[in-house]
């Protein structure tokens, strides 16, 4: 499948990042006992790939504060945007990650 079918119209990489946050967010959820602790992150960083890749840059932007944000509130700390050091540390970590996930991939697509 070519991955210009999800540039245009631009609604369709809006839907394919909300779509790839769900099933990432339903995944950890369901996995969320398997998982050893402190791995909050794990479904959602190739959710952000897969949207940067195939619908660009503001859809993987999308994708990656939805599921930052889910991420914290879920799974890291007690219930809720937790704001002690060690979670904004976390929190740190992740928007790095994605965010260089997200500039190699949109910047590699486009070369």
């Amino acid at each position: 499948m070519h991955h210009d079918i999800f540039r245009a119209p631009i609604w369709r990489g809006y839907a394919l990042a909300i779509l790839a946050w769900l099933v990432a967010f339903a995944l950890r959820y369901a996995l969320a006992h398997s998982f050893p602790p402190g791995f909050p992150y794990l479904t959602f960083f190739p959710a952000v790939v897969l949207v940067a890749y195939y619908a660009g840059l503001r859809p993987a932007i999308l994708t990656a504060t939805l599921s930052g944000l889910s991420a914290w509130w879920f799974w890291i700390g007690p219930t809720g945007f937790d704001l002690g050091v060690a979670t904004l540390v976390a929190v740190g970590f992740y928007v790095f990650v994605v965010a260089v996930d997200i500039f190699f991939i949109v910047g590699m697509d486009g070369a």
